[in-house]
């Protein structure tokens, strides 16, 4: 609301209290000295319809609040300056047609600063408020991708995880508002199995010292080979793990997006000397849109071990998290744009892993 259409009102109308000063400010309404900036982002850390103070390093004196209203109801007569200058901000004249609501639900939430730091906030503080506050304004604040209220939720049976510390993955991945929080968080759950299955395996050799040794003799550090020795292990069905990269690879509007991550980057890893191979890697990416099976694997000249299925998606499920979690030069990077991508994309052939890795 402006200052001209609270004009066309009474305090006692909008339920602000009636000793507040509303004044115009550049066009809007400021109460008591206070105006309000929209947020549109910010860390779940913070609790909601809270009042947070944020002080400015370079004006001790400012009085700037962070308040988490968004989705919460604006108190009518009982509500504070910080929370009716927000109201002010963010209601308009058509929310108010019809009798006085008692439960108007804000739209978003809000800094509340006063107006005489205003310009020096814009200027020196609002730009980074992401990195020192975790919150974010402005209309190119990013929207976290949402499920499809159409999509199906695959219910997999018999999963078991082994210890308390991959449950806690397993929260952290749910809490994470953002896809690619998500997604490397899953990832750990791979993680934290790397050395605690190769503990397992070892235990289960008992006294046999021998075949131990052989175990640690061939243990190697390298995260892509200890991701691929647990896909090696637990992941042996071929008709899966064809109906997987079918799955990934099937024709859809990231085909250029896949093959730029796959191969645009110098890596190491996937199977079939596509790397090197040009032709043979575009006939390979022809066919895999349409269908992942021996014998269109056999028709590009690639051959179908369960060694080289268990390669690819070592390969993928790798390339994923290193794009998603290095911002480098020599590393296609993902970024917020791409959660749909990586929803629809990755995370699958990921939870496919995960589902072969953790059954009972």
């Amino acid at each position: 609301m402006n200052f001209e259409e609270w004009g066309r009102f009474e305090s006692s109308e909008l339920g602000v209290d009636e000793t507040f000063t509303i004044a115009d400010f550049n066009g809007d309404c400021s109460v008591n000295g206070f105006v309000a900036l929209p947020v549109y982002d910010y860390s779940p850390r913070y609790h909601e319809n809270e009042i947070y103070e944020i002080k400015m390093q370079t004006q001790a004196t400012a009085r700037i609040y962070l308040l988490t209203c968004k989705g919460y109801a604006f108190d009518f007569n009982i509500a504070s300056e910080f929370f009716a200058c927000a109201f002010l901000k963010d209601v308009c004249e058509e929310d108010l047609e019809g009798p006085k609501s008692s439960d108007y639900i804000f739209k978003s939430s809000y800094i509340v600063i006063e107006s005489a730091f205003l310009i020096e906030y814009n200027e020196a503080y609002s730009a980074s408020s992401s990195i020192w506050g975790g919150f974010s304004g402005g209309s190119g604040s990013h929207v976290a991708h949402k499920i499809p209220t159409t999509q199906t939720i695959l219910a997999l049976p018999n999963m078991v995880l082994p210890t308390t510390s991959h449950s806690d993955v397993v929260i952290r991945a749910n809490k994470d508002f953002s896809v690619l929080g998500r997604y490397l968080a899953l990832y750990q759950l791979i993680e934290l199995s790397f050395d605690y299955d190769l503990v397992e395996d070892i235990k289960s050799l008992g006294q046999d010292l021998k075949n131990i040794g052989k175990v640690l003799a061939t243990y190697n550090h390298t995260e892509t080979v200890r991701l691929n020795r647990l896909v090696s292990k637990y992941w042996k069905d071929e008709s899966s793990l064809l109906a997987a990269l079918g799955r990934f690879f099937s024709t859809s509007p990231y085909d250029a997006e896949i093959e730029d991550l796959l191969f645009g980057y110098e890596k190491d890893g996937f199977p079939w000397g596509l790397k090197t191979d040009a032709v043979k890697r575009a006939a390979f990416l022809a066919q895999a849109r349409v269908s992942v099976d021996k014998a269109s694997l056999s028709s590009v000249k690639c051959g179908c071990t369960v060694e080289d299925l268990q390669k690819a998606v070592t390969y993928i499920i790798y390339r994923f998290r290193c794009a998603i979690a290095h911002a480098s030069i020599g590393e296609y990077i993902i970024t917020l744009d791409d959660e749909k991508f990586v929803h629809e994309k990755a995370e699958p052939l990921l939870m496919s892993f995960i589902s072969e890795m953790y059954k009972v």
